[in-house]
């Protein structure tokens, strides 16, 4: 079985690249990067293939371009894979944050 995480970016104005945290799709269990423990929820409708990066309590410090990203490398039985890049739609800003849809 062939594993793709999503990795969750952000970059403030001026700042440099923080990495939010990491979810393997389809399993629906995240990884956050020590900082967004407490107020960024990633959570994913597996049958829509659809990930999502919540913000509670916004406040003026999460202003910032926010990034989803794929690896191009898999991991398939032991065995490394370099895949065609994906076909993805952009990350959508929703209601209380963003959304990622593997196409």
């Amino acid at each position: 079985m062939t594993r793709y995480f999503i990795h969750w970016i952000r970059q403030r104005p001026g700042q440099a690249l923080e990495w939010v945290g990491m979810m393997n799709a389809g399993s629906n269990s995240p990884t956050y990067g020590s900082s967004f423990e407490s107020r960024f929820t990633m959570t994913e409708d597996v049958p829509s293939s659809t990930q999502f990066l919540e913000v509670s309590s916004l406040a003026a410090g999460d202003s910032a371009v926010y990034f989803c990203a794929r690896h191009t490398v898999t991991k398939d039985s032991g065995a490394a894979a370099q895949k065609p890049p994906l076909t993805t739609k952009q990350c959508v800003p929703y209601t209380s944050g963003f959304s990622h849809k593997l196409q």
